[in-house]
Order: structure tokens, then C-alpha cells, then sequence
């Protein structure tokens, strides 16, 4: 998170004892005069006014009264100055310790008066360290005394110290209780001044709380008075608080109106601190406009004046603005410079807080580049620092920062730990607010999980606080927050019904955006709800709010909306007016990652229209955006991730062209929808690996990796700055500014154009998984695949299927009508076979009930399978592949999840499809040739024949009881399996699988072919691979269970993986080789064989991405190293598993290649030379073969 160190509020009055500035001063004579006569008369306003002008000869009169009175007034004043002087360079610790001393002697001389002042400053130290507790206990120990004393202006000073306590916690009604008291005492006794300081205060409040009306009366009460009283010091403050509310409210020219006026005030009364912080403000608002060389430019001239009176303090946060400024433009090293420069500024004057803050902005630098690891050392450092000084509230805002950096990170765990102890440490100094930012921290990470109750519990709780506080605009935001999650869970009534509450809310505070924002988000819901003028009701009040607020994005985004509800009605001209608005827009704008949306509306109705040609472009366009903009994203993505809410659009594109193929059989739709699913699929992996966390790639250098996503990020950012600049009206638009960005995009737009070119030549195996290019269809059919072999391409989309036909031969472009809820319907009925075997193990069945199981399920599935065998395959294919060796399959969708070996060619004499071809499967086309391709790079054969880790060891009982002080995400991991399969049990079958594979393929001893119990571990496999051992092995077995996200099991959770020896025998954690872990693995086998349970299975449950499966962890291994692996699709019986899988060596032993070799032994089974029940599919088919079926 952003720390910005901005002077933005300037009449919070802390009630220093040593507060002082000049006006104007009277004769030397006359002032000492008229000073004396008010202290004579007890005129405590006179004298406030006197020791205004000419603070040090009142100073001096002051203490030369005292002298007379007590020797130790004297020293005690002596102290005061010298911690002064320490609290203006941020030496609290320093400051303290003065005062302390000073303390000791009003003890000692019993001066109350100086009793009172020395805690109260005391207080004021602690308060800035953060230290609240301490700082409350002083000021409330002061105002006793000034109560005591009698002493009405110390006692309101004190009420006041105390209110900015509380405010700064965040309990702004025990703020305004203060400030309020301090009000009636000043009004009691007089005192203009302090009135007008006490009703900023309680401004300052209302600001906070997003009452801005409030806010705004209070200054303008304050700047009444301060006009009335002649203090123009004040009335320049209050200028500037004005100035403040409008630019907070986004009324920038009003704002700098007001900053305008203060300057000149400050200016006037030669206030040269004061001039440099308005010159800051108005930076700041040129800032937030974009305009960033006017923001600049003020900067500058504030860091010039901080120079120039010798304000180092000043000087770091003038430096730490510029920095903000070239974070902004994407310009990092600049950032990073200024950052970094403020940093030793701070260092050398001991400003330990500033520090923290300094470290902290080069962490956020470092985030936005995602280099996560500096960022979150850089955080660290801030960490310690704000520990060493005791300032809790800094210690909690880095302990937030770093949960910020791990939830980006998917380490959910981690970043739920750093959210509790910064939750506690608000709880602990009482920062209602921070607390309730953190409950919201907590929320948001539950939402990406998932888990919506706890979501809702957490935004709950935070709403309970904004109310108690007062603050209507968090309160706002809780709703809205609450409201998408009972959108998420599909409860649209309570949904409308906390949206209507926000939006009631920033119709209250003025929020103009907000409000737009709500009806949008109401108009969405009638939308889901099918209630399309509903929708189109509020969808019309939104956009008319962005035209008038100026938000050209917004009101783009709004006539999409419209479009979008005109098409569900049918109203396809409209909807054409409106998509063909918004995209116009978007496209002036330069706002890519919106424009394809509106693209795809427009593509969609030219459809409805007959207006092929054109949707068919823009299409294509809406694609090429997408992709574009996905090779910008580096980093790990949010629960709605990037291309899963645009998917669709391929699914339509290629929709269209099935249509249009059918009318123009000759016009190559059909080749031209085969690019766009290759892409489509392409697309998909990269947004599994970017979810599943990858950071390490095996042989892949690490500083390239860090470049590649800077650049990524610069890119992004550099583009989120053009197309903010663009949607401003016209007379606000910066040109300058957008010719600047522009270059600047064009400048790093070649650098990552470059990088690819590095990474293609020097790096092609992490190219091909980086940056996936669609095979040619050409290529594909005269040099990828080989004679004999066919390639069967199923897509399958909402309303429809589709299947390619492709060998060297023949290419055929088939509709199978049929949709895809229907389709996985059918394949479920396959599938219940397995489940009612799978069932019955688990309540171990009798033996005659499991007979009659196994016959009754082996009748279904053989059912099931000849559906599926004519729907899949209908005559004209059978024909293609009638002579066929070996079948490539690449499924989609509930197809993942079924091995075609099983499907029934022949029901009267019952006939499978594997005995009469080998399957391998792919996840896509092209990867058929980039595997090729990688194989014929491949250097070296492996010097040794068998690696396995097998029989893991699994503890006993709930994995949540595995570990004290295990978390709540850990727990949920293992008991999410659980709820699947029940425990992880022991798998002592899997070690004499291992030991007759053994035997097959003769391993030399020295080789330790044999990875057994404890040495079955992740940290033994990363042991293997980090001293390139792995490598050496032609064939690896993994023999244990599998873990793939199913619909309870919430995929940001879990990634495929592999469950080794858990917890991990060697550091405790879990045991789990994940699809990330695998990428960073240094392989060189011909196999890698998972015989697990379910490492192939896809859920069926409709609750998954559409083309997930066994993909990602398939991938992964063959990009470590190897050109193919097995897998299993559902829960594997152990003695069939074993069974299966020698067999398997033993054929690959005998010269057989991969999908022949497992092709043998299931015919084997099928025909009962392995007995009677092995003929039953539920042993004999789940394990398949992904990758290439043949050796190079």
C-alpha cells in the first residue's frame, strides 16, 4: 500500500506550548508594555495575541518573571526548547527524555502549571510514535491538573490533544465528545482563536467520516472567525482545509482556488513552511488529475523552499511526492531514486518514522514491478523499524502491506496471518478504523477463496464498525462489498437490498461516482434476474450521472451496459447504437481493457443481424485486445480471474464460424475456428499457471523472469495512465501529458518486444509455454502428425459441440448438437459407474453386494460408453479413423474426465474402442509440436532406467491435528481431501508396485531407484533436482495419492498436486508437490508415471473452469523435462493400479512406445488374461496417457 507523504490537513491544533509565527510586531517598548498590563489584568486572549506577534520577547518577559520566582524555571524552560528542537527533527525518543527531566523539576519545585506542560508534550511524543495508550494516559494525567489548577484554556488544550487521539484511532465519536468540550471552555472563557481551532478540528472529523457538508460548515465557521479576529495565519489555514474538502470531493477547480488563495496568504505573511506545504497541495491535485509536469513542477518548487530554509524534514517528503509522480508515470528507477534519496535524508537527521515510511514506498515500487521478494523485504525493514521505535499503528499498516504483497502472491495463509496481527495490534491501540480496513482485508481474501460466509462474517463485522464510528462512506463500501457476495452466492434480494442501502448512502454524503457505481451494480442484478427494464432503468440513471460527473470511461462502460440489456431484449438496432457508442469511446480513449467487451456486444448483435463479415472482424479484434493485454499480467490474478470471465468470447467466435461454415462450406471457417480454439485452449493454460503461483522455472533465469514482469507491469500501468488521461472531458485533457505517456509506452512496448526476441532464441521451452502460438493447420497435418495417426479436437461450448478431424489425410470440421450441460450429463452417467464401485469400498460392501456392483456398474458404463461412442464419433469420423494406429484426443470441459479407451464401438458383441487403436491425449493441438520440438533438443539420454517415490508416509488422523499452529488454510487443504476420499491412508501396495517395476527395468543399486516412506517427500524431490540427480532417470514414478480441485474444494485453495509424505518429514510443512512445485523440477525422463488417485480426474460437478483438468499438472512435468505422463482418472484400485502399471514398464521394456504399451496390457485385462474382474472398465480404463504416444 501506498504512503504517500502528503501536507494535506492543516488545521489540526495540538496545543504545543511552543506553537509560535509572526504578523506583525509593535516598538520594543510599547510591547513590553502592553504585555505586562495584560499579564497584570490576567488577560489570558491579549496575552495569546501579544505572544503571536512577537513570540520570543514574550518568551523572554515570561521567563524573567519566573526567574524571580524559582531558579529551576529557568532549566526547566531550557528543556522544554531543547526537546523542541528534537520533536521538530523527529528525535522522539530524545524529545522524551528532556521532557522526563523536565517533569522531575515541576515535581520537584510542585510548578502544576509546568507539571501540566510537561505532560501534555509528553503526550504529544508518544502520540507521534504511535504510541496511543501512553499518550492518552499524559494528556489525561495534564487535564487533571489544569482542572485542579483551575486552569480553563490548559484544560480545553488538553481535551483537544485528546480528541486528535481518538481521531487518529479511528473512534471519531469520542473525537467529537472532545473537541466539543474544548469548544464550549473556549467559547466560555472567550478565547476566538481556540474556537476556531476547535471547530477544524471537528471538520478534520467530518472529512474523515466522509461527511463532507459538515466538514465544509466547520471551516467556514473557523475561517469567520479568524477573518473577524485578523489571523491571518489561521485564516490561511482554513483556506486550505476548504481547498481539501473540494479536492477530496473531486471538484479540482475549486480546490485549487482555495489552495490559490492560501498561497497568497502564506506568501503575505511571509509564512515560507507554510507556502511550501499549499504549493505540496496543489501538486497533489494536479497529481490525482494526471496532469503529472504541473504536479511536478509544484513539487519542485516546495522542495525548493524546504532547501532554502533548511527543512530536511520538509526536504524528504517533497522528494518521497516526486517520487509519487514517476511511480505514476511507470518511470520506476526515477521513483526508486527520489524514494531512495528521501530515505537518506531521513536517516541522516534520525527521523526513524520517516524511514519506515521511505522503506515502505521503494516496497511498493518493487511490488508494482512484482518483484515480490524486494517488496516484502523492503516492507520487513519498515517493520522492525516501527517496532524498534515503538510506534504500533506503522507496525500494523507494514503488517497489512505484507499481507497486501502475499494475497497478490495466492499465499492466502500468509497473507490471512500478517491480516490477524495487524487486526490485533488495531484492536490493541483501539484504531477502530484500521481495524475495520483489515476485517475488510480478511473478507476480500475469503471472497478469493470462496469461502462467502466467512466473507460476509468479516464484512459484516467491519460495517458494525464504520457505523459505530460514523463513517458513511466506509459504511457505504461495506454494503457494496456485501452486496456482491450475495450476488456471488446468486441471493439477489439481499443483494438489491445492501446495494439500495449504499447507494441511499452516497446520495447522503454526495458521492456522485459512488452512486453511479451502485446503480450500476443494482442494474446488474435485474439483468441476472431477467427483469431487463429494471435494468435498463438504472443502467440509463448511471450513465447519465458518469456524463455529468465527465467519466468518459464510465459512460462507455455505461452504453455497454445498455447494449448489453437491449440484446437480452431483444432490441438488436439499439443494442448496435449502443455497443457501437461505447467501443468508440473506449477506442479514443485508448481503454484496451474494456474496448474488447464492447467489441465482442457489437460482434454478437451484427451476428443476430446477419451481419457476418463485420462481427466476424470484430471478433477478432475483441481476441487480439484480450491477448494482448493478457501478456501484460504478471501477476498471480484475483477469484475472477483474467481470461476466465472472457472465455465466452472465443466460444462465440467460434459459434459464428460453425454457422457460417454450414452456409459457405468453402470459405476455410472451418481452419479459421480451429485457430481460434487453439488459442482459446493456449490462453486457458497460461491463466492455470499464472493462478497456481508459478515463480520458478527450471532452467530459466530468475533476472530475466524479474525483467519480463517489470516490464509486463510498467507496460500496464503506463496504458491504465493514457486511457485515464483520455476520459477526461476535453477542456481537462492534458494532450502534452498523453504525447509524453505515449512515448513512453512506445519505448517500453519495444524493450518487452525485445525480451520476447531474448527469450524465444535463448529460452525456447519456456517461450513455448509463455507465449503459445497456435500450430498452422499445414503444419500440423504435413509435419506434426505422423502417418497413422488422427487427431480428434473437441470443443465444447454452452449451447454446442464442435470436433475437428485432422490427419495427413483428411481434415473435417463436424457440429455435434448438443449442449454442454447435456454432455456432461451423459458423461456423468458413465462416470456413476466408477462412483457406485468407489462407494461401495468405502462402505465395505459384502462380497455378494460388491458382486452385484460390479455387474450392474459394468452394464451401465458399457451403456453409457456406446452413447457417448455414437454422439462423439458418429459415422463419417468412424470412417477417418477406421485404419488408424493411434488416435491423439484433445477434450474439453466434462470431456477431460472420460477415457475414450472405454467407449463401446460395439454393443451386441461388446467392443471398446481401445482394442482397436493406442490414445494419447493433449491438452491442445499445438503442444503436439512443441513436445516434438523439444525432444529433438533434448542433449543427453538419461543414465539411469527408474526413479520412484512411493509409500509415503501419512499421519494418522485429521490433518488439522498434524501441526500446532497449523492454519486455518493448511487445515482446509488436507480436510478438503478428506471430505473427498476420507484420510490420506497409507498406501503400502504402492511400494511393491515400485519393487516389481524395479525388477523390470534393472536399475543399478547406486542409482537409489527407490525414494520409500519418509524419503517419499517434496523436500527429497527438490533434493533430486537441485543437485541434478533428476535427471538422470529415463522413467519417474510418483506412486501416491492426488490431489485435483473438485467443486468443494475452492481452486485458489488447492492446485493439482501430488500428495508425498505429509507433513514433510523433513520441515514439518505440507507434503504436497503442487503444479508451481513441478515447473521449477529438472527432468530428461521419456515418462513420468502419477499413479495416484484422481491426478487426471476433472469434476464434473459444473462448478470448475471450463477446460481444466489434468492439464496442469501434465504440463508442468513435460515442461520440466519430459515428453509425457500418465495419469489416472478416478480413484485407482491398488492391486489393478499395480497391475496396470507394470504392465506398462514391462511393454515399454520390450521396445513397445507409450500409448502402444498401455494400449497391450488394458487389452490384456479386457480380454481376462488378468482375470475375470479386471474385465470390468473400472480397472482397466482409468489410466490414460497425456503427451506424445510415440518416441522421437
Amino acid at each position: 500500500m501506498k504512503k504517500r507523504i502528503l501536507t494535506i490537513i492543516f488545521g489540526v491544533f495540538m496545543a504545543l506550548v511552543w506553537a509560535a509565527g509572526a504578523v506583525a510586531e509593535l516598538s520594543g517598548e510599547e510591547f513590553i508594555r502592553q504585555f505586562l498590563e495584560a499579564v497584570k489584568k490576567e488577560d489570558k486572549a491579549g496575552m495569546e495575541r501579544l505572544f503571536q506577534e512577537n513570540p520570543e520577547t514574550a518568551k523572554q518577559i515570561v521567563q524573567e518573571m519566573r526567574k524571580e520566582d524559582d531558579p529551576n524555571i529557568t532549566e526547566m524552560d531550557r528543556l522544554n526548547e531543547e526537546a523542541e528542537k528534537y520533536w521538530l527533527a523527529s528525535r522522539y525518543p530524545e524529545a522524551i527524555a528532556k521532557l522526563e527531566e523536565g517533569l522531575k523539576l515541576a515535581k520537584k519545585s510542585n510548578d502544576k502549571k509546568y507539571i501540566g506542560r510537561f505532560l501534555g508534550n509528553i503526550g504529544i511524543m508518544y502520540q507521534n510514535l504511535g504510541q496511543y495508550e501512553k499518550a492518552l494516559s499524559h494528556y489525561e494525567q495534564a487535564l487533571a491538573i489544569h482542572k485542579e489548577i483551575g486552569d480553563r484554556r490548559g484544560e480545553g488544550s488538553d481535551l483537544t490533544n485528546i480528541g486528535v487521539v481518538y481521531r487518529n484511532l479511528g473512534q471519531y465519536e469520542k473525537a467529537l465528545s472532545h473537541y466539543e468540550q474544548a469548544l464550549a471552555i473556549d467559547r466560555e472563557i472567550g478565547d476566538r482563536r481556540g474556537e476556531g481551532s476547535d471547530l477544524t478540528n471537528m471538520g478534520v472529523v467530518y472529512q474523515n467520516l466522509g461527511q463532507y457538508e459538515k466538514a465544509l460548515s466547520h471551516y467556514e465557521q473557523a475561517l469567520a472567525i479568524d477573518r473577524e479576529i485578523g489571523d491571518r495565519r489561521g485564516e490561511g489555514n482554513d483556506l486550505g482545509n476548504i481547498g481539501n474538502i473540494y479536492q477530496q470531493t473531486g471538484q479540482y477547480e475549486k480546490s485549487l482556488e482555495y489552495y490559490e488563495q492560501t498561497l497568497v496568504v502564506m506568501r503575505e505573511i511571509g509564512n515560507r513552511r507554510g507556502e511550501g506545504g499549499v504549493l505540496t497541495n496543489i501538486g497533489v491535485v494536479y497529481d490525482d488529475l494526471g496532469q503529472y509536469e504541473k504536479a511536478l513542477s509544484h513539487y519542485e518548487q516546495a522542495l525548493a523552499i524546504d532547501r532554502e530554509i533548511g527543512d530536511r524534514r520538509g526536504e524528504g517528503s517533497d522528494l518521497t511526492n516526486i517520487g509519487v509522480v514517476f511511480q505514476n508515470l511507470g518511470q520506476y528507477e526515477k521513483a526508486l531514486s527520489h524514494y531512495e534519496q528521501a530515505l537518506a535524508i531521513d536517516r541522516e537527521i534520525g527521523d526513524r518514522r520517516g524511514e519506515g515510511s521511505d522503506l515502505t514506498n521503494i516496497g511498493v515500487v518493487f511490488q508494482n514491478l512484482g518483484q515480490y521478494e524486494k517488496a516484502l523485504s523492503h516492507y520487513e525493514q519498515a517493520l522492525a523499524i516501527h517496532k524498534e521505535i515503538g510506534d504500533r499503528r506503522g507496525e500494523g499498516s507494514d503488517l497489512t502491506n505484507i499481507g497486501v504483497v502475499y494475497r497478490n502472491l495466492g499465499q492466502y495463509e500468509k497473507a490471512l496471518s500478517h491480516y490477524e496481527q495487524a487486526l490485533a495490534i488495531k484492536k490493541e491501540i483501539g484504531d477502530r478504523r484500521g481495524e475495520g480496513s483489515d476485517l475488510t482485508n480478511m473478507g476480500v481474501v475469503y471472497q478469493n477463496l470462496g469461502q462467502y460466509e466467512k466473507a460476509l462474517s468479516h464484512y459484516e463485522q467491519a460495517l458494525a464498525i464504520d457505523r459505530e464510528i460514523g463513517d458513511r462512506r466506509g459504511e457505504g463500501s461495506d454494503l457494496t462489498n456485501i452486496g456482491v457476495v450475495f450476488q456471488n452466492l446468486g441471493q439477489y434480494e439481499k443483494a438489491l437490498s445492501h446495494y439500495g442501502q449504499a447507494l441511499a448512502i452516497r446520495k447522503e454524503i454526495g458521492d456522485r461516482r459512488g452512486e453511479g457505481s451502485d446503480l450500476t451494480n443494482i442494474g446488474v442484478v435485474f439483468q441476472n434476474l431477467g427483469q431487463y427494464e429494471k435494468a435498463l432503468s438504472h443502467y440509463e440513471q448511471a450513465l447519465a450521472i458518469k456524463k455529468e460527473i465527465g467519466d468518459r470511461r464510465g459512460e462507455a462502460n455505461g452504453l455497454g451496459n445498455l447494449g448489453s440489456v437491449y440484446g437480452n431484449l431483444g432490441q438488436y438496432d439499439k443494442a448496435l447504437l449502443s455497443f457501437g457508442e461505447s467501443q468508440k469511446i473506449f477506442s479514443e480513449i485508448k481503454a484496451k481493457d474494456v474496448r474488447w467487451k464492447s467489441l465482442c456486444g457489437l460482434a454478437r448483435v451484427e451476428g443476430k443481424l446477419g451481419k457476418h463479415k463485420k462481427a466476424v472482424d470484430h471478433y477478432s479484434q475483441s481476441l487480439d485486445i484480450i491477448e494482448e493485454l493478457r501478456s501484460g499480467i504478471t501477476k498471480k490474478e484475483s477469484k475472477t480471474s483474467f481470461m476466465r470471465g472472457k472465455l465466452y468470447v472465443y466460444d462465440e467466435f467460434i459459434e459464428l464460424l460453425q454457422t457460417l461454415h454450414k452456409e459457405h462450406p468453402g470459405k476455410k471457417y472451418d481452419k479459421k475456428s480451429l485457430e481460434i480454439f487453439e488459442r482459446k485452449q493456449g490462453r486457458i493454460f497460461l491463466e492455470e499457471m499464472g493462478e497456481s503461483g508459478s515463480k520458478n522455472f527450471a532452467d530459466f533465469p530468475d533476472e530475466i523472469r524479474q525483467k519480463e514482469i517489470s516490464t509486463g507491469n510498467a507496460l500496464a500501468k503506463i496504458r491504465s495512465q493514457i486511457t485515464a488521461e483520455q476520459s477526461k472531458p476535453a477542456k481537462d485533457r492534458d494532450n502534452k501529458q498523453i504525447r509524453t505517456l505515449e512515448a513512453r509506452e512506445k519505448e517500453i512496448k519495444a524493450q518487452a518486444e525485445a525480451l520476447q526476441k531474448e527469450i524465444r532464441t535463448e529460452h525456447p521451452e519456456y517461450y513455448a509455454l509463455k507465449y503459445p502460438k497456435p500450430v498452422s493447420l499445414p503444419e500440423l497435418r504435413q509435419k506434426v502428425l505422423r502417418p497413422g495417426q488422427v487427431m480428434l479436437v473437441f470443443g465444447v461450448m454452452e449451447k454446442s459441440a464442435c470436433l475437428w478431424v485432422i490427419s495427413r489425410e483428411a481434415f473435417k470440421f463436424l457440429t455435434i448438437d448438443i449442449s454442454e450441460a447435456a454432455l456432461t450429463e451423459k458423461v456423468n452417467a458413465f462416470r456413476h459407474g466408477t462412483d457406485m464401485i468407489l462407494k461401495a469400498y468405502r462402505e465395505k460392501a459384502p462380497g455378494l453386494r460388491l458382486e452385484q456392483i460390479y455387474r450392474k456398474s459394468k452394464k451401465l458404463m458399457q451403456q453409457a460408453g456406446f452413447t457417448l461412442y455414437n454422439l462423439l464419433m458418429p459415422e463419417n469420423v468412424r470412417t477417418l479413423i477406421s485404419r488408424t494406429e493411434t488416435l491423439y484426443v484433445i477434450p474439453t470441459s466434462s470431456l477431460y474426465g472420460l477415457p475414450f479407451e472405454a467407449l463401446v464401438t460395439k454393443e451386441s458383441e461388446i467392443r471398446y474402442l481401445a482394442e482397436d487403436h493406442a490414445v494419447a491425449y493433449l491438452s491442445s493441438a499445438s503442444l503436439l509440436k512443441v513436445l516434438r520440438e523439444s525432444q529433438a533438443r533434448k542433449k543427453k539420454p538419461p543414465r539411469h532406467p527408474f526413479l520412484a517415490f512411493a509409500h509415503p508416509v501419512y499421519k494418522s488422523g485429521k490433518s488439522g491435528t498434524l501441526r500446532s499452529g497449523i492454519s486455518e488454510i493448511s487445515k482446509l487443504r488436507a480436510s478438503a481431501y478428506q471430505d473427498f476420499m476420507g484420510s490420506l491412508s497409507e498406501l503400502p501396495e504402492t511400494e511393491a508396485e515400485a519393487r516389481d517395476i524395479m525388477k523390470i527395468l534393472g536399475p543399478p543399486a547406486e542409482s537409489d531407484p527407490l525414494q520409500l516412506r519418509e524419503k517419499a517427500s517434496r523436500s527429497n524431490v527438490f533434493r533430486f533436482s537441485r543437485e541434478n540427480r533428476l535427471d538422470d532417470y529415463r522413467y519417474v514414478l510418483f506412486a501416491c495419492h492426488g490431489l485435483i480441485p473438485d467443486h468443494n474444494i475452492t481452486n485458489r485453495i488447492l492446485q493439482p498436486a501430488l500428495a508425498l509424505s505429509h507433513p514433510d518429514p523433513e520441515n514439518q510443512e505440507a507434503g504436497f508437490l503442487t503444479m508451481a512445485d513441478a515447473f521449477g523440477l529438472k527432468l530428461n525422463a521419456d515418462l513420468v508415471a502419477l499413479s495416484a488417485c484422481n491426478t487426471g480426474r476433472q469434476d464434473t460437478a459444473g462448478n470448475v473452469r471450463k477446460g481444466e483438468g489434468a492439464r496442469g499438472l501434465t504440463r508442468a512435468f513435460m515442461y520440466a523435462g519430459t515428453p509425457a505422463v500418465s495419469v489416472t482418472l478416478w480413484s485407482v484400485e491398488s492391486e489393478s493400479a499395480k497391475v496396470l502399471n507394470t504392465g506398462l514398464f514391462r511393454n515399454l521394456s520390450a521396445g513397445k512406445n507409450r500409448a502402444k504399451a498401455l494400449r497391450e496390457i488394458k487389452q490384456r485385462m479386457i480380454s481376462g488374461k488378468q482375470g475375470a474382474l479386471y474385465q470390468h472398465p473400472f480397472f482397466w480404463a482409468p489410466t490414460v496417457i497425456f503427451g506424445l504416444a510415440e518416441e522421437e
